[in-house]
Order: structure tokens, then C-alpha cells, then sequence
């Protein structure tokens, strides 16, 4: 809260008294001061409440969304829990690997179907675990089970627990874990070293082995007692990744049967949807295009991308190299989405209002490359390219790209041409929908190459191109109807690749004259 300020009557006896920023004040004017002053208190204080109200709206908007991998949701109890692994809870992904380490002797996963198990038992007073067990007759330490969680991307507030790490003394069974993460940087760091973001049971005691340095048991623990557990809560601190070694401890003077520990369900703040683009960077990093497409690509379902920049646009993008290639089928970029966009109707001179602009830094950069079939890319402004700002390749079928302008920024007033000896849009694939496009760029307009066969151009405004504003090479096929052409330096309309006005068929009856 802000220091409280004093203000006076404006007329009348000068009587000073104390106003609260965020409330009415306690004490009023006498009398003789101006209804004027009382009205404009009260709208201070009401200002100020408002503030706070939109403060706090926009605290809460910002913060993320808990996840959960519940473990026993993935499979019946005492199910393998097969290394590689994942599930997925929000839109974040979990990756989990194991291995083993045999020094000799037997160590195997005595009592459970392997050595990683689901288990809808309890244990650590924790019902749902991911269960870790074996035998190992002869008590050595470097025979361990070796268990990896990894994340799509590094998460924050990451919370769980390794359960039931005790010393069960009848059986001389003693647990010995060590834990390291990495932020994304592969340097992996040991937990024990980082206090503030582990607690222990009293059953368990921090230890440094010849075999590694964490936590063994000290004392034996019930399965309904949380005295063995290692509570781990990294905060802040982005995870990427954890390790979990699980040994026999040194101080087993016996050969054992079988022992174990387990793993919560794991908390963690859900990632960003990786289908929504909120950043203008060119990198691989979650929220960028770059990114959105590279995880389409490898996302097997048709995948919708969508905008959601903070802040007024346009949004400017400037890439310096071509996006990933569109490989996936049923890719969907739509620009559209993004706050403020609009399809005008530019056959009949209602603009676009766009706020999406691509700007290939003026060179031969493709920004789109389609290889995939039922690709549709829609509202973006591209600019500043000597390449074609969308390559339809022969194996795409079924492309549509609407709704864009190519050559003039999202402002619709500043010319920035795209395609300097190449065309706007390229067609090699079959059965593409061109359609609502504004054109006037620095080559050609649209441009069908010889192969492409079934596609359709239509409703778009083609003007002002330095080459023509429709080419079809020899060899092509399609439909190409009710555009507005006009202002093109070289024809209109180029029909089968030749330059200049096509001569009549040899049996064309019709002269021309």
C-alpha cells in the first residue's frame, strides 16, 4: 500500500485530514467544504480501488496452471512400467527412462513383474506409487537401479517425493538414493547440495558413499508413516530433468531379498500450450513459430497454430532462415487468431486487417515450405524476401493459403516486396486453393509450375508485380477465375511458360481480329 497522503479542504476553515489510497476516507471536510472536493475524494479513492481490482485480475491471469502425473492412471498394479515411457498431463510431456547396474551377483526384480512397476499400493503414506524394487544377494552398493524423468521443457514448481527410504532392521534392508537435475543444460547438479529444496523424514539421514552422495536409511518406517520419505519441491528453479539412483545400502550385513522405494504422483506448473505462437523470436523455443512447427511436424494429428502475441501489433517476425518445412499433414497457421486481425474482402477493395508480418531480412528465404497434404496457411503480412513466400511442393496435396498479403505490410500503406525473381506463391502440388490473397510483389504474382495439376486461384487482387501477375507453366493444370488483375509489368495472364502473348492453336479457327 502506498504512504498514506493528506489533502485540504478548498474552502471554508483549512482542516487537514489523512486519506487512504485504497479506501473512502475515515474523516470528512466540515461543512464549509465544496461538495466539488467531496465528489473528487471519492473518485480518487474509487480510482485507486480500481486499480487494485485490475492489479489483482492480472496477478491471477498470470498464474500457471498446476499439472499432475498421477502414476496409478497408467496402468494396472504391478504392471511394467517399460523404460521410454510417456505421459502427458496439461500440455506438458514426461519422459520416462530406466536402466540397471549389475557388479555381479543376483539382482533382479524379485516380488514384481520388473524392476519399474506401477503400483496402486501405499506406501510412504502415498497411495499410487511408481514403484522401484529388486533383489540383491550380495549387498552391493554398486548394484542400482538407474531411473531419468525428462520434460519436453523445463518446468517450475516441480514437486514430489521418493518414498520409504529406510532401515528395515529385522530383514538388515537398508535404502540408499542419490538425485540430481539439470535445467536444460545437461550440467547435472547432486540435490544434496541444495538445501532449500529438499526436506527429510526422520527415518532417513543425508549421506556421502564411496558410491555416491544422498540419502540412506537410518531407521525402519511404516508404509502409512511419511518418517522415510524424501520430499523434494524445486520452487522456482526450472527442471528439465531428474535422476534417481537407487542402491542397497552399505550397511547391509546380509544378503536380501527384496526391497524398494517408490515415487509420487509429481506437481509441476503446466507448460504453455506449444500451439499457440506468443513470442515474435526466431528460435526453438516454446511460444515461437519455429517451435509451434517443429512440434506439429512431429505431432501426428492435424495441429492448429495459432497467435496470441502480447501488447498491440502488428507483430513483426524476422527470420533468418526458412521455417522448419511443413511435413506434417493437416497443419493449420492461422494468424487470424491474433488479437485485432481481420479478413477483409480484397476482391472488392476491402483490406485485410492483419497483425501478423514475416520478414525474410531480404534474402532467398522461403518463409513456407508445404510438403505435407491439407496444409492451410491464413492471415500474415509477408515482406522483405527475394524468394517465394509460400513453395508448394509436388508431394503437397490440398494446400490453402487465404487471407494474406504478400509484398505489403500489415499497415496496408508501405510496399515491401517478396519474391524478387520468384513469385509470391508457388505451386508444384496438386489441388491447391488460392484464394482472398492481396499480390504486389517483386516478381511473379502466383506462379504454377509444370506438374501441378487441380488447383484453383481465385477472389484474390494481383496487382502492380514487377513480372506477371498470373504465370502457368507448361505442363500445369488448374482453374484460375474472378481475380482482379491489373498493373503488372509484364502480362496479366502468362499461359504455358512463353513470353509474351501466346500464339493461337493451329486450329483455332477465331483470329484474334
Amino acid at each position: 500500500m502506498l504512504a498514506d497522503t493528506e489533502w485540504e479542504c478548498p474552502v471554508g476553515p483549512q482542516r487537514r485530514f489523512t486519506e487512504m489510497t485504497f479506501g473512502v476516507p475515515l474523516l470528512a471536510c466540515s461543512n464549509s467544504m465544496s461538495a466539488r472536493a467531496a465528489i473528487f475524494q471519492v473518485g480518487r479513492a474509487c480510482l485507486c480501488l480500481a486499480i487494485a481490482v485490475l492489479f489483482l485480475a492480472s496477478l491471477f491471469a498470470q498464474q500457471a496452471t498446476a499439472a499432475t502425473i498421477v502414476w496409478e492412471n497408467q496402468g494396472a498394479s504391478n504392471t511394467p512400467y517399460s523404460s521410454g515411457s510417456t505421459v502427458s498431463a496439461g500440455n506438458t510431456t514426461l519422459t520416462t527412462t530406466w536402466s540397471t547396474v549389475t557388479d555381479g551377483g543376483t539382482f533382479a526384480p524379485t516380488g514384481t513383474a520388473d524392476f519399474v512397476t506401477i503400483n496402486h499400493g501405499t506406501t510412504g503414506n502415498h497411495a499410487g506409487l511408481l514403484l522401484l524394487s529388486f533383489e540383491n544377494s550380495d549387498d552391493d552398493p554398486d548394484d542400482k537401479i538407474i531411473l531419468e524423468f525428462n520434460f519436453d521443457d523445463a518446468v517450475t514448481n516441480l514437486s514430489f517425493s521418493v518414498l520409504d527410504v529406510d532401515y528395515n532392521e529385522p530383514e538388515d534392508l537398508q535404502d540408499f538414493v542419490e538425485v540430481e537435475y539439470h535445467t536444460g543444460d545437461n550440467n547435472w547438479i547432486n540435490l544434496t547440495t541444495q538445501t532449500s529444496l529438499w526436506t527429510i523424514g526422520p527415518a532417513l539421514v543425508r549421506d556421502n558413499e564411496f558410491f555416491g552422495e544422498g540419502w540412506e536409511g537410518d531407521l525402519a518406517a511404516a508404509n502409512t508413516s511419511t518418517d522415510g520419505n524424501l520430499n523434494i519441491n524445486f520452487g522456482a528453479t526450472a527442471v528439465a530433468a531428474v535422476r534417481i539412483r537407487y542402491f542397497s545400502g552399505d550397511d547391509e550385513p546380509n544378503p536380501n531379498t527384496f526391497q524398494f522405494v517408490a515415487i509420487s504422483d509429481m506437481t509441476f506448473d503446466d507448460l504453455a500450450d506449444p500451439m499457440i505462437v506468443t513470442s515474435t523470436a526466431d528460435t526453438d523455443t516454446r511460444g515461437t513459430l519455429r517451435y509451434a512447427i517443429n512440434h506439429a511436424n512431429s505431432n501426428t494429428s492435424a495441429d492448429n497454430i495459432t497467435f496470441n502475441i502480447a501488447g498491440s501489433g502488428p507483430h513483426r517476425i524476422s527470420i533468418g532462415s526458412s521455417l522448419p518445412t511443413i511435413s506434417d499433414d493437416g497443419i493449420s497457421i492461422d494468424a487470424t487468431s491474433q488479437s485485432g486481425s481481420s479478413c477483409g474482402t480484397v476482391l472488392t477493395g476491402v483490406t485485410h486487417t492483419l497483425q501478423i508480418e514475416i520478414d525474410a531480412g531480404g534474402g532467398f528465404t522461403t518463409p513456407f515450405i508445404v510438403s505435407a497434404d491439407s496444409v492451410s496457411i491464413s492471415g500474415i503480412a509477408f515482406i522483405n524476401g527475394q524468394a517465394p513466400g509460400v513453395s508448394i511442393q509436388s508431394s503437397a496435396d490440398s494446400t490453402t493459403v487465404y487471407c494474406n498479403q504478400f509484398g505489403l505490410a500489415a499497415d496496408n500503406l508501405t510496399a515491401s516486396g517478396i519474391g524478387t525473381f520468384a513469385s509470391a506463391i508457388q505451386v508444384s502440388g496438386t489441388n491447391a486453393q488460392n484464394y482472398n490473397n492481396l499480390i504486389t510483389n517483386s516478381g511473379d504474382g502466383i506462379r504454377i509450375e509444370a506438374g501441378s495439376s487441380g488447383s484453383q486461384s481465385y477472389n484474390n487482387r494481383i496487382y502492380g508485380n514487377s513480372w506477371d501477375g498470373f504465370s502457368v507453366n507448361s505442363g500445369a493444370s488448374g482453374a484460375f477465375y474472378a481475380n482482379s488483375i491489373y498493373n503488372n509489368t509484364e502480362l496479366g495472364i502468362d499461359n504455358g511458360g512463353v513470353d509474351g502473348v501466346n500464339a493461337n492453336d493451329a486450329g483455332d479457327v477465331d483470329t484474334g481480329a
